[in-house]
């Protein structure tokens, strides 16, 4: 058998989409599973063990320029994929896509999956029906393959970084001075609203250092911040060094400008502090605990084993605690609902945040944790 997994979303999008990938490998361990992504995520599996070939395309909204190259490198894509003739074509995603569909007709399979849109004509030869007990995106993904009779629950993301990538970090944190545990901060965001101020980054790390005498590892998107298609965080990532340097804090500045590198950084930090965002799909894929910082309090559907922890929102200047679960209650949604979350444990979570939540109630926002038992995390204090 022959299947066709396309995703052309973006990189939070395909992390969620890595344990439908897992299951169909179990499921059919002869068969040869294919994906389809696109130039801005496809590191995220770029050492998937669960696929045989990974298929790449570019979006003309990434590139400048005329798109007529573009658009013939992508003729020939799908000239190259009819020829495989693949028997099954999945839509991953939780919803419908237009484009997805457009390239699952034009590849010519025997069988296209997915799920059907709200309204309107579609190309699908089994429709998949949405499940309103599932909220989680990996698990409203994952249910497509009950298509193939597989009824199983997902298991955990799973990215994986360049070998060659994981041991650059890893030779420039060794000039890093201490022996403390490592603290990824990743601060940039697309969104503006999802982006924290260059000091309260540096309060947060202050805070942290003097608590657990930690290192950290800075994550940046280089760039101007003007830059209208692709703005970065020289001048903010300048400032937070500056600050560390004049507080004493060992800090390792590790701009990233291609999405391997930051896989590769993320993989060699013990625990990350980021927004919403690919940073933190990443690090979750990576077996990562993480903090994430969010705007406004918000349901989150991404990811099987997440916990919500308490902290507050900032509004008007002044910090309010946010519509989630208070500290004493640092488990949330997925863990009382959800089966995913079924080894979760209230108490385990208390332990594993304890250390952090004392600062980040007074210098964070909405705080999103993973479940420590799913992330294999030991924590002390």
């Amino acid at each position: 058998m022959k299947i066709l997994v396309i995703r052309r979303d973006n990189i939070g999008d395909l992390v969620l989409t890595t344990p439908l990938l897992a299951s169909l490998r179990r499921a059919y361990p002869a068969a040869h599973i294919a994906a389809l992504v696109n130039t801005y995520n496809q590191a995220v599996l770029a050492h998937c063990p669960d696929i045989d070939a990974l298929h790449v395309y570019e979006k003309a909204k990434h590139l400048p320029g005329s798109k007529l190259a573009i658009w013939w490198r992508t003729l020939k894509l799908v000239l190259a994929l009819k020829r495989q003739r693949f028997d099954v074509v999945i839509l991953a995603g939780n919803g419908y896509s237009r484009q997805a569909a457009k390239f699952a007709r034009l590849v010519g399979a025997r069988k296209i999956v997915g799920y059907a849109p709200a309204h309107g004509a579609h190309v699908l030869d089994h429709v998949v029906t949405a499940d309103p007990a599932r909220h989680h995106h990996a698990e409203v993904t994952h249910r497509l393959l009950g298509a193939l009779g597989i009824d199983s629950a997902p298991g955990a993301a799973c990215v994986l970084p360049a070998p060659a990538e994981a041991a650059a970090a890893r030779q420039a944190l060794a000039g890093l001075s201490g022996s403390g545990m490592v603290i990824g901060v990743h601060i940039s965001a697309r969104k503006p609203q999802q982006r924290w101020p260059a000091e309260a980054f540096v309060a947060l790390m202050q805070a942290l250092h003097a608590r657990l005498a930690c290192r950290f590892m800075l994550f940046w998107s280089p760039g101007d911040e003007d830059h209208p298609a692709h703005p970065g965080d020289d001048r903010k990532a300048a400032r937070i060094v500056a600050a560390a340097a004049q507080y004493g804090l060992p800090l390792l500045p590790y701009p990233t400008g291609e999405l391997p590198q930051l896989i590769g950084g993320l993989a060699v930090c013990d625990v990350l502090l980021c927004s919403d965002g690919g940073a933190m799909h990443l690090a979750a894929g990576l077996g990562k605990p993480m903090v994430t910082f969010l705007v406004i309090p918000m349901p989150y559907t991404g990811a099987p084993g997440m916990c919500r922890t308490a902290c507050c929102s900032r509004i008007a200047g002044r910090w309010r605690t946010s519509a989630w679960p208070r500290p004493s209650r640092p488990c949330c949604h997925c863990c009382r609902k959800q089966p995913l979350a079924a080894e979760c444990r209230p108490a385990a979570c208390a332990a594993a945040s304890k250390t952090l939540r004392p600062t980040l109630s007074k210098v964070g926002r909405n705080v999103l944790m993973p479940c420590p038992l799913q992330a294999g995390i030991r924590r002390s204090g």
